[in-house]
């Protein structure tokens, strides 16, 4: 007590809460009623229960959160009672407080961490554990169209998904579908990281040495069935609480009114040139150039496109190739007088310790040799001996240079006569490694 009446005391261990404290005067005439006062003590900080996204039950990805939208709505629970305020931090930054539990927020493309940093009405601070959505627009996109069947059945059509990511894929909420509701298909399992989904209509027949991730009739709306060959549109949407298209091929009308690519008579299939690109773009799709293909129909004859395998746009390697009095490489379709021996043969984009490099006489697929010589490792290999035998101005030539692979497999051999039975007679290349580049004699 002080000189003037006042009093103070020490208190402590309190729990946390409201605690009433009575106080009481005592003199030699008794002891007075109580005082009471209320102490409140609150020094825990407000939690965060659980965060959730509802739009993540659609996830493309099993073990994370994987979406195409850009918008979605971040939503939690707190036990909480005294809560003033929630402040959601999205990539470090605060996007805003609310007092309600959930709050709409637009996705950045890649990853995206979200906490929530919770205040009491007495200032406890408390911060969640980080949530992480990956927002990706186009992880799956049209690979490639064979929409005009095989050689062996026009109706045998076939579709090639690609995943763009590095994770493994759920289908389970995809469809494949066209504009005009013939095909309509629901897909199923999975597709694996940077990997290929093929789709054959009916059975798994369609490619006969190629396994399909799914065999289905193209059917849809109505009573139409099959890839109308005057031209479709083609959609993949993943389906969730709204539907989010993931990639696209381009308007007729941007294509003449038909399909961007691909051919009827020879079965080309219609190709995408850039998988980074969107597929509505009209110069992102080509046809099969028939010198890079895999994979048989059911009749055993060679399929004119690259299902499970990367498209013909992107496998031919560049080559160069000249000889005197050239100084630099030919031109692909160029014409040229050819009147040297000693010539140069340019590696440019194939790869390995062995390539070889030839000259064939016609086209891929139906040519006889010229000549043919082991390169070496240099990627300007000069070379003696390219005669043309008794040329004919207009004749057309063509040199291939490719890869010899070393193994124990006999791959030497394998390659060797592999691409030299392809450049001949039109069957398959062993492997992708190689480059071809044409040119036509002239005087």
């Amino acid at each position: 007590m002080d000189g003037v009446g006042n009093w103070t005391i020490s208190l402590a261990l309190f729990s946390q809460g409201t605690t009433p404290i009575n106080f009481y005067a005592t003199d030699q005439n008794g002891t007075s009623s109580p005082r009471s006062v209320s102490l409140s003590i609150d020094t825990v900080a407000p939690g965060i229960d659980t965060i959730a996204v509802p739009d993540c039950l659609y996830s493309l990805r099993a073990s994370a959160c994987l979406l195409p939208s850009v918008s979605s709505t971040l939503a939690w629970t707190s036990s909480s009672t005294d809560i003033s305020f929630f402040n959601i931090f999205q990539n470090n930054v605060s996007i805003g407080t609310t007092t309600a539990l959930s709050l709409a927020t637009t996705l950045s493309a890649g990853v995206n961490t979200f906490f929530i940093v919770t205040e009491d009405v007495v200032g406890n601070r408390a911060t969640s554990s980080d949530y992480t959505i990956e927002m990706n627009s186009s992880p799956i996109i049209i690979n490639e169209i064979a929409w005009s069947g095989t050689a062996t059945s026009s109706a045998d059509e076939w579709i090639e998904l690609y995943n763009k990511t590095a994770y493994t894929l759920d289908l389970s909420r995809v469809v494949l579908r066209a504009e005009d509701g013939a095909p309509y298909i629901f897909l199923s399992g999975t597709i694996a990281p940077n990997g290929y989904y093929l789709i054959e209509r009916t059975n798994d027949n369609t490619i006969s040495d190629i396994t399909a991730d799914l065999a289905v009739p193209f059917s849809g709306i109505g009573n139409s069935f099959g890839l109308l060959n005057g031209g479709e549109v083609l959609y993949i949407e993943h389906l969730s609480s709204a539907t989010t298209t993931l990639d696209m091929t381009p308007a007729l009308s941007s294509c003449g009114g038909s399909w961007c690519a691909g051919t009827d008579g020879t079965r080309q299939s219609m190709e995408r040139v850039n998988a980074s690109a969107p597929g509505a773009t009209t110069t992102n799709w080509m046809s099969n150039n028939i010198l890079v293909k895999n994979g048989h129909d059911f009749g055993g004859l060679v399929i004119n496109g690259t299902p499970k395998e990367l498209n013909s746009a992107s496998q031919l390697k560049q080559i160069g190739y000249y000889c005197a009095p050239y100084t630099s490489t030919y031109i692909e379709g160029g014409v040229y007088t050819h009147i040297g021996t000693i010539c140069h043969y340019l590696s440019l984009g194939v790869s390995g310790l062995t390539r070889y490099g030839d000259i064939y006489k016609g086209t891929v697929g139906s040519s006889t040799i010229v000549t043919g010589h082991q390169l070496g490792n240099p990627i300007d290999s000069l070379q003696n001996g390219d005669t043309l035998s008794s040329p004919q101005t207009g004749e057309r030539f063509f040199v291939a240079i490719f890869q010899i692979r070393s193994g124990p497999n006999f791959e030497f051999g394998q390659d060797l006569n592999g691409f030299r039975n392809y450049f001949q007679t039109g069957s398959i290349p062993p492997h992708p490694n190689f480059g071809i580049l044409n040119f036509i004699y002239g005087p």
